[in-house]
């Protein structure tokens, strides 16, 4: 794994980012992992996650020090500590200290290598490695099954955020090519071929148009639609339904703070008491009460601002403006805050005007009286309407390569209003 690697970044053809991986063992023995990846979805808004991994000279190769920057430029910076390991969060001009109970070292990290070295696995063989998640500051597990052997190597398939991440390895167990995500193309490439980029459209290429306006849309009950080019990937007919949720989802691995959710800030803490205060109890137990003043906070707090790339929810609030995707976070960061379980969920979602459409769209699910309620700061809902359309990772990233082969379109069969 030593040495330096590139890699081309493709979606649908287009190149629209990079990958580069160094591995280099210093002269006092330290082996240190940088991976970089940059890339750009839409124009002027560049996204570049950078983590590099350095482990101790000696057996049993002890995580020594561990740097990550996510899209947001949000840093975290991981150091042993008496006990397992400390995390200095840097967001802006906000810096957090977190315990993290973690144990790791070399071989956790070349685990599944030294797996495949070792074993020579056949096909369908499977095999799982701890992972540390830097935004979810916990180790996760990463699970690895072998597809198949050929005359390059192995073809190995991996768990991903949208949806299985297929990679060819060479002989040396180095990547040759990967389709993640179900999505982009990854080829291994020279520098040169990796770095040019190019230009890409907004976001209001992904736009999904309905036949016709449906006025008053916040107040519909329930709503019946036709999808158009959409087969294997939506059903032939969605019912949806006012407050409708996506897949039921265990509480309690949605609560604390991650790297998206600055729980701990000050400004968050402040808003928190703010919101308490208003909501006239003595403490966050009353939680559908405080849920439903933290829905209205978020809407007051920010304004809406279409095409300006979410950053962050301390940025969000600095600034004064953001996406839905701001609206979304800064809730999800609030609510848990106050001790709620919450998550920021994706989907499509009506937006009104001459030529009405549905548009990739970000709300929120908080978990208040033992279920998940569905609520929108976006829109000041503190009960979605019937069109919203939570989807999941995978339907996400299918719904993105289906539109842009053929159009996807909605024609509106039915809908009810309160």
């Amino acid at each position: 794994m030593s040495g330096e690697n590139w890699f081309r970044i493709e979606l649908e053809g287009r190149h629209v980012g990079y990958m580069y991986n160094h591995a280099k063992q210093s002269r006092n023995g330290t082996w240190t992992f940088n991976s970089t990846t940059h890339f750009l979805l839409q124009n002027n808004s560049p996204n570049t996650i950078n983590k590099q991994l350095t482990f101790a000279a000696y057996p049993p190769y002890p995580l020594q020090k561990a740097l990550f920057q996510s899209a947001s430029g949000d840093t975290t910076e991981v150091l042993p500590a008496e006990m397992g390991y400390i995390a200095t969060v840097r967001r802006g001009t906000q810096t957090s200290q977190i315990p993290l109970d973690w144990s790791f070292s070399m071989a956790d990290f070349l685990a599944f290598e030294a797996w495949l070295i070792q074993d020579q696995p056949n096909a369908e063989a499977s095999f799982s490695v701890r992972d540390p998640d830097f935004e979810k500051l916990r180790i996760a597990q990463r699970s690895y099954r072998v597809l198949s052997k050929n005359e390059q190597g192995y073809l190995i398939e991996t768990n991903s955020m949208l949806a299985p991440t297929v990679t060819q390895l060479d002989h040396n167990y180095r990547p040759i090519n990967l389709t993640m995500s179900g999505v982009f193309q990854i080829k291994r490439a020279s520098e040169l071929e990796a770095v040019a980029i190019q230009q890409m459209q907004s976001k209001t290429s992904y736009l999904f148009s309905v036949d016709r306006r449906l006025s008053d849309h916040t107040r519909i009950n329930a709503l019946s639609l036709k999808t158009h080019n959409a087969t294997n990937v939506l059903p032939d007919i969605l019912a949806l339904t006012r407050g409708n949720r996506s897949t039921p989802a265990d509480p309690n691995l949605h609560i604390g703070e991650e790297l998206k959710y600055p729980i701990s800030a000050r400004k968050i803490q402040k808003l928190l008491q703010q919101a308490v205060a208003q909501t006239k109890i003595e403490s966050t137990t009353d939680a559908r009460a405080l849920a439903d003043q933290l829905v209205a906070l978020v809407h007051q707090k920010i304004q809406y601002s279409e095409n300006n790339p979410a950053m962050g929810v301390l940025k969000a609030l600095s600034r004064g403006f953001g996406e839905c995707t701001d609206f979304a976070d800064l809730l999800t960061t609030l609510a848990r805050a106050g001790r709620i379980p919450a998550r920021t969920v994706f989907g499509l979602a009506y937006r009104d005007g001459p030529k009405p459409v549905f548009m990739y769209h970000a709300w929120n699910e908080l978990y208040v009286d033992k279920q998940w309620i569905a609520v929108d700061p976006t829109w000041n809902q503190t009960e979605i309407d019937a069109t919203h359309i939570p989807l999941s990772d995978q339907q996400s990233a299918a719904i993105m390569l289906a539109h842009a082969r053929k159009p996807i379109h909605f024609e509106v069969v039915d809908a009810n209003y309160l």
